[in-house]
């Protein structure tokens, strides 16, 4: 080979690698930043891009719990060739997907993988961990006096304010990826109680007795990390009809009652179309709304089944809990848009009649626009709202309600709102 011939070769490498090298950096300069990288699941992210080219179009995909979410939304760089994504949790809320069957809902972090794409390749990647719950939160399973559930210490030997948390219903131990994580993952002690459909209780909500939660106190108590004077319970749609009913029958028990999507009139059980009594007292069942479902009332969306059932107001007013009662201050949320049962016009009956009894202690009642029966701690998908699924424990075609935006949207503002609540009458001694 001449000189030349090997010279132009040498240029030809040196050109080619030059090349290899600078597709390999262009491809190296995108760099997605998402903090915090180790997050409680209600906790807000920052997302940001850089490295692009001025003007650039980048999509950002989103796969959340190994594969179980997915979520795009699509972007365009500044003259710095940075994104800044506005709303980095509408990415979460907005996912589709399939909701983990009954309860199954684990405490660890979960991986959520967020991906940049621009020109149909991957540019940059970054995988997160979204936690239910706080590391530092001692987790123990609780067997004992008949009781079952799920007790969650946070650090420090105390003494802590205690929540009891009751699942609606679909029963069983209510999973940390709620309100029981959360407030757990605050400085609260949180004892998550199965009532029904959990091993060793009823398979069915039926016969509850009352007594049982007065034990649940008892036992809660006598933690050593809990300060006894400063325990609330908080309950979900039937497990919010129940956290009213407990605050009236041991107002003493309770500093103060948070109830979720709840009813004011008792329910009978659930699971068929007998009367069954859900809930007992002393051996003797509580008096309930008259509600037998025929095959005629199926068409109807649920909230319109349950109005139906409070045409008869002398039955209402005879399953109508006793709030006046309930020994400390109260908090409702409630949807517009639920159309599980109309949770809305529960509430505010609620409200109505502490007020007309003079009721004494502080009385907060959110009710959003757009949102449904599905209002829990923030920034969990919200996409299926609207969906029709057949309840795990009626086998009975139910839909929440709401909105996806209007959903999020009430499930941020709920939460910042309760914390605000138990934080003024919980925390202080």
């Amino acid at each position: 080979m001449t000189h030349a011939r090997r010279h132009a070769t040498r240029i030809g490498i040196c050109s080619a690698l030059c090349l290899i090298a600078a597709t390999g950096l262009g491809r190296q300069t995108a760099r997605l930043t998402i903090t915090p990288a180790d997050v409680l699941t209600d906790e807000r992210l920052q997302i940001t891009l850089d490295g692009l080219d001025p003007g650039q179009d980048v999509t950002i995909r989103v796969d959340g719990i190994g594969g179980r979410w997915h979520s795009s939304a699509e972007f365009r760089s500044d003259d710095r060739g940075h994104v800044d994504v506005p709303d980095p949790m509408r990415l979460v809320w907005s996912a589709t997907g399939d909701r983990a069957p009954g309860r199954t809902a684990t405490a660890a972090g979960q991986p959520w993988i967020f991906t940049a794409e621009a020109g149909g390749r991957v540019i940059a990647t970054q995988t997160i961990v979204r936690r239910p719950v706080a590391e530092d939160v001692r987790l123990v399973p609780v067997r004992d006096r008949g009781l079952v559930g799920m007790v969650y210490y946070p650090p420090g030997p105390g003494p802590h304010p205690a929540v009891m948390v009751l699942p609606g219903s679909g029963g069983g131990v209510p999973p940390a990826i709620g309100p029981a994580g959360g407030l757990a993952s605050r400085g609260y002690v949180v004892f998550a109680l199965a009532y029904f459909n959990a091993e060793g209780l009823p398979p069915l909500l039926q016969n509850i007795p009352l007594e049982y939660f007065s034990t649940a106190v008892e036992w809660l108590k006598s933690q050593p990390s809990v300060d006894a004077t400063r325990i609330g319970v908080l309950g979900t749609s039937r497990g919010g009809e129940l956290a009213l009913l407990l605050g009236a029958t041991y107002p003493a028990a309770f500093r103060a009652v948070v109830a979720y999507v709840p009813s004011n009139v008792v329910w009978p059980g659930l699971s068929d179309d007998s009367e069954t009594p859900a809930w007992t007292l002393g051996g003797k069942p509580i008096v309930s709304v008259p509600s037998h479902f025929t095959v005629a009332d199926r068409a109807f969306s649920g909230r319109e089944r349950f109005l139906k059932r409070l045409t008869d107001a002398e039955s209402a007013a005879r399953a109508e809990i006793a709030v006046e009662r309930i020994g400390g201050p109260l908090l409702l949320f409630s949807g517009r848009d639920d159309q599980l049962w109309p949770s809305d016009i529960f509430c505010a009956r609620v409200v109505e009649r502490l007020h007309a009894r003079g009721f004494t202690h502080p009385v907060e009642h959110y009710s959003y626009e757009d949102a449904g029966h599905m209002i829990t701690r923030p920034f969990v998908p919200t996409s299926d709202v609207r969906q029709i699924f057949i309840h795990a424990v009626s086998k009975r075609p139910n839909m929440a309600g709401g909105t996806p935006e209007g959903q999020a949207r009430a499930n941020e503002q709920s939460w910042e709102r309760l914390l605000a609540f138990l934080d003024k009458h919980l925390r202080t001694r």
